[in-house]
């Protein structure tokens, strides 16, 4: 993992939930995600990127809510017996030191199940994903504002379809001052397609997904 992919850690909160140390981790401003990796004495166990959508983090008032995290390994943390830290992945500052219930941790460590290849990539591919059109419509809406809705209606395709919208779409759009509730309708309209439907790779992509197409300044 690479610090200059990331930001220090500026707003943390964080607990433990069923056995797994979850929260939201966020920087004091910027583009950049944060990274948080949990230790045991001085060895790392696991890192995690705050990318995730946490309705906690939105309820706070923090970075729109994208900023979870769901950091595993916290039996193996314990297994080592070392002191139990989260920390910054890039400055290495102690952000938490966990009150833990090791009889809690190790019950919900006996009931993790193995799951099939599809269940992993379905996991994979769900993480950082946009949890409904609505969160996905302040970003669209933002983009429209800043770029034109050209351009996006251009995101749009891109980040719903993996496309290029058709020519045909292009010589009749008339999509001139959308409001975020035009935003939010045209976009369920997208999703609820049978294209979209259809893809490979399903979810609705979140502002950290590779296939998120539109501006993200509202970071800024």
């Amino acid at each position: 993992m690479s610090v200059m992919n990331y930001a220090p850690v500026s707003v943390f909160s964080g607990e433990i939930v069923d056995g797994v140390l979850e929260g939201y981790a966020a920087p004091a401003r910027g583009l950049l995600p944060c990274s948080i990796g949990l230790f045991s004495g001085e060895t790392a166990i696991s890192y995690a990127r705050a990318t995730s959508f946490s309705e906690a983090a939105e309820a706070s008032g923090v970075r729109l809510g994208w900023c979870g995290f769901r950091l595993p390994g916290l039996a193996q943390a314990l297994a080592l017996e070392g002191a139990v830290e989260v920390r910054c992945g890039v400055t290495n500052a102690v952000l938490l030191k966990p009150a833990v219930d090791v009889s809690k941790v190790e019950r919900s460590s006996r009931l993790v199940r193995q799951v099939s290849l599809t269940e992993f990539l379905t996991l994979v591919r769900s993480e950082g994903a946009s949890p409904d059109v609505a969160r996905l419509a302040i970003f669209a809406s933002d983009h429209a504002r800043r770029h034109g809705d050209r351009s996006f209606l251009h995101a749009a395709y891109q980040t719903l379809f993996g496309r290029e919208p058709d020519s045909a779409i292009m010589e009749v759009w008339d999509g001139d001052g959308l409001d975020i509730d035009e935003v939010e309708g045209f976009l369920s309209d997208m999703v609820e397609s049978d294209e979209f439907q259809g893809r490979a790779v399903q979810g609705i992509p979140g502002p950290f997904q590779s296939s998120f197409k539109f501006d993200r300044g509202l970071f800024i």
